[in-house]
């Protein structure tokens, strides 16, 4: 896991508060705005436990990737978090986090955009809590991200330049021009919408569910050591079963909306062909044969993300 990294408070308050929570923001952030400090480290008892890429931007909001294990959302509520927002598409662990005392809100965004209406629910809950929350999408690199810098600049923590530099140090990736934009562009004209609703579990479209379940899948196959290391059938074959059926499920679902989702089905359907050798070469433990499939299903991602995700 790569070292914990921390981002500055660049800037004062800026946007218009009423008096009360101004204040209160004072007292809760404990500083003047006015003398910028760095957060302290996590202490060494939980920090190797926090998600991947956790960092923290201000003294309320924290950014990572998802949490997906009862370490993970235990290291978080050591570091004071009681809100834990995803952004993904996927479902949360929300089992997890009711066990231990945490609240969850799902507010799924594409890699296009923040879109209004999730930016009035995040002031909303801003407005409402004054408690620590964490803000994560799958990786922790982009979409988190740019939510987290949104709502610094609602809590007027960051100004556009540290809400940038958020983005920046977080490995945003600049094929997602639209999470930059938003930012960028962050306005409080933007929240004068219905905001969307914070819901613990929001309803999420078939197919970016299963492309977030993929995501996930594909990650723990991409964890076989490509040298040095045998393949262990028993840990990896289920996931590579599942991958497969889930680009099945996949295609068909784009096959529903073919002028929503031109060329995504034949995509999906040679993604489909692909996977399924993933199983055999772990049946034989073919390293080889193995890492070629990973390979060729990462390009083939690639190249799909930046016709549909851009």
């Amino acid at each position: 896991m790569p070292p914990l990294r921390k981002i500055p408070i660049l800037s004062p308050l800026r946007f218009p508060f009423s008096t009360a929570l101004f204040f209160g923001l004072l007292i809760l952030l404990g500083r003047s705005t006015e003398t910028p400090q760095l957060l302290a480290e996590p202490t060494e008892n939980h920090s190797h436990a926090l998600p991947e890429a956790f960092v923290e931007i201000s003294d309320r909001i924290t950014i990572g990737a998802e949490p997906r294990t009862e370490r993970h959302f235990s290291a978080l509520r050591e570091r004071g978090v009681q809100i834990v927002v995803s952004v993904d598409g996927a479902r949360p662990e929300v089992e997890i986090a009711r066990k231990l005392g945490l609240r969850y809100i799902h507010l799924p965004i594409g890699y296009d955009s923040v879109p209004n209406e999730v930016q009035a629910a995040l002031r909303q809950l801003l407005n409402n809590n004054a408690e620590k929350i964490f803000i994560h999408c799958h990786h922790g690199h982009h979409r988190g991200p740019a939510a987290a810098a949104i709502a610094g600049r609602i809590s007027g923590e960051l100004d556009e330049k540290a809400s940038l530099k958020v983005l920046d140090q977080c490995g945003t990736s600049k094929n997602y021009p639209g999470l930059w934009r938003s930012v960028r562009n962050f306005s409080s004209v933007n929240l004068d919408v219905s905001p969307a609703p914070l819901l613990e579990v929001a309803p999420v479209e078939p197919l970016a569910a299963s492309m977030s379940e993929i995501d996930r899948i594909f990650d723990q196959l991409k964890s076989i050591p490509s040298t040095g290391t045998k393949i262990r059938e028993s840990d990896h074959l289920e996931a590579a079963t599942l991958l497969h059926e889930l680009f099945v499920e996949s295609a068909r679902q784009a096959k529903t909306n073919p002028k929503k989702f031109p060329d995504l089905a034949q995509k999906l359907d040679r993604a489909a062909l692909t996977t399924a050798k993933l199983a055999p070469a772990l049946s034989t433990k073919s390293q080889s044969t193995y890492k070629n499939v990973i390979q060729k299903i990462s390009a083939d991602c690639r190249s799909c993300h930046r016709n549909f995700r851009n």
